[in-house]
């Protein structure tokens, strides 16, 4: 998985929780039932019979590394976050103990990861259910974000509201809402859009800038990323 696709992975997951659980659940039953064979019956603990099959450990290892790897990028979009991230690390490590030494090696943090997937599970319903009782809004623009069919309509607290469309225009002006305090690199800025270059930057930046009444939001340089904002 490339760079720019475990981004995309990310932004998917950071637009929609429940795929993100619902992606985590498949490939952990997956792993469950493939990465392990029965332990030997005089194992001590029945809680450490868990013994990784060396033959199917590279396999597994390079089914793991992408979705490894867009964790780390969800958890780059999302600092705040407070998923386990790094839940597939340990297994990881062990299924590349087992293939490099082609002998089978014992794993016991299989509940671990189910633990930190149930916990996403459970954080993406209440995603779903706030979504579904309130719109989306911001406190830090004081607005809110209506859909009605393919155009977004964003209404201030003043009263003040403005129709967005458009294939450009939409995925961006969204891109900003859901980022954390409406703050994207420039690297993001670009991979909303494949086709984006960076000469079009300031159309694009001039195109999400609104006037509503008495209100005024614009997007603005800041570091080496874009922040939308409330103008003064």
């Amino acid at each position: 998985m490339s760079n720019r696709e475990a981004k995309s992975q990310a932004r998917q997951w950071v637009d929609s929780p429940e795929i993100l659980a619902e992606d985590l659940r498949k490939l952990f039953g997956w792993v469950e039932s493939t990465a392990f064979i029965p332990a030997p019956s005089e194992s001590a603990e029945p809680q450490s019979g868990l013994i990784i099959d060396f033959s199917r450990a590279s396999e597994i290892f390079d089914e793991l590394k992408p979705i490894d790897r867009a964790l780390w990028e969800y958890r780059r979009m999302l600092p705040e976050t407070l998923i386990t991230y790094e839940m597939f690390q340990p297994l990881m490590e062990s299924l590349n103990q087992a293939a490099e030494s082609s002998e089978g090696v014992q794993f016991n943090g299989l509940a671990e990861i189910e633990t930190a997937i149930s916990a996403i599970e459970y954080w993406s319903r209440k995603q779903s259910w706030k979504s579904a009782e309130a719109p989306l809004r911001s406190e830090i623009l004081k607005a809110t974000i209506e859909e009605e069919g393919e155009e977004l309509i964003l209404r201030t607290d003043k009263d003040g509201s403005i129709k967005l469309r458009g294939r450009t225009n939409i995925p961006m002006f969204l891109a900003f809402w859901q980022a954390p305090k409406h703050r994207l690199s420039m690297e993001i800025f670009l991979d909303i859009d494949p086709g984006t270059k960076l000469t079009y930057l300031e159309r694009h930046r001039t195109r999400l800038c609104a006037q509503l009444q008495k209100v005024l939001l614009e997007v603005v340089v800041e570091g080496n990323g874009f922040r939308m904002q409330r103008c003064r």
